[in-house]
């Protein structure tokens, strides 16, 4: 990811970015080997298959971007990597699907940072309300010294091969019954968040009852009473079709939500230098498309959204800044110097 960081940031700029021996060693590569069988094999035509799962819709940023991938690597590996595709949680929802990364029955996750960040602490930096200001900031980011930092971070500690960062966008929420204009109009309600315990810091923070609940599942509960609202990147809001459940659109912006790229650190192993360098280059490539289509998505969601029948509000940010100032400031303390950091990228 590092030697294509460069390339990609200033293509945005341009657009707006130990095995211990003897036959405990052999048992190890067989272990790793029956682990990689499990998500890649061959088809008919002896390509290897790679299985790459999300839990968005066919249409969403993060899907696009996998087409956009699946066709760079067939193209450059002449046919000899089949990128199978599975959007919509078809293969577990995101959680799940990180641990199928972990564990070779899936090969590649394409998920928020935020679940990930169960499995490495240091990249809830990334989950600090309204710490990352604008796109051009989180670009700068992510792909840059700071994202690379991350990147190394999360493979070590998820023991995964992390590929690095898409784009989901800014956090927005819409709800069932009650219109939000003002922090007070949160209060009692019960959001659906991401399984990340700075979500629901935030949420509990402007006096809702914050509900972690996979993706899958919110949909449906949304639809049947028993949550209120959703939160999620104004993209995927748009693209999931929320409107068919939710009267109300609250343009918060709240948080900036990054996309994570896990391949099986066992497939990753396996692979040449050559293909490796392969999959970087798609991916980093596939990265800058995804980024512009999640933008694209982004700026068309409001109007849309409000043209399939949502009334639409914008909240004073300030407001909300005001009230989330003693959650940030105490989701902080782990990350002073990392934040400090971040702050300070112009």
């Amino acid at each position: 990811m590092k030697k294509f960081a460069v390339v990609v940031l200033s293509g945005i700029m341009a657009l707006s970015l130990a095995a211990c021996g003897g036959s405990s060693t052999q048992t190890g590569q067989a272990a790793a080997s029956d682990k990689t069988a499990e998500s890649t094999g061959a088809d008919n035509s002896g390509a290897t298959v790679i299985k790459l799962g999300n839990s968005v819709s066919e249409d969403s940023p993060y899907n696009i971007g996998a087409q956009k991938f699946k066709e760079i690597v067939e193209e450059k590996t002449n046919g000899r990597y089949e990128i199978q595709i599975y959007p919509n949680s078809q293969i577990g929802g995101e959680r799940d699907l990180i641990e199928g990364v972990q564990m070779g029955s899936v090969s590649i996750s394409i998920t928020a940072s935020a679940p990930v960040a169960n499995f490495c602490k240091e990249l809830n930096v990334l989950e600090i309300p309204f710490l990352i200001r604008d796109y051009d900031h989180a670009d700068k980011i992510l792909l840059g010294d700071i994202g690379n930092e991350l990147e190394e971070k999360v493979s070590n500690s998820a023991g995964v091969k992390c590929l690095g960062f898409w784009d989901n966008g800014f956090r927005s929420l819409v709800t069932r019954d009650k219109k939000v204009e003002h922090v007070s109009d949160i209060q009692g309600l019960k959001i659906r968040t991401m399984e990340n315990s700075y979500h629901q810091a935030l949420w509990k923070a402007l006096g809702a009852d914050a509900t972690p609940m996979a993706w899958g599942d919110a949909y449906t509960a949304v639809q049947q009473g028993a949550l209120d609202g959703l939160e999620n990147a104004i993209s995927l809001l748009y693209s999931l079709k929320t409107a068919e459940i939710t009267k109300y659109l609250a343009v918060t912006e709240h948080l900036y939500s990054a996309g994570i790229v896990l391949m099986n650190q066992d497939i990753w192993n396996s692979m040449s230098a050559e293909d490796q360098a392969i999959f970087e280059e798609a991916f980093s490539e596939a990265g800058l498309y995804e980024r512009e289509e999640a933008r694209k998505l982004a700026d068309d969601a409001e109007a849309g959204m409000a043209a399939e029948g949502l009334e639409v509000t914008h909240p004073d940010k300030q407001e909300l800044y005001d009230a989330t100032k003693d959650v940030r400031a105490e989701l902080s303390k782990d990350f002073e110097d990392l934040v400090a950091r971040i702050e300070a990228v112009e």
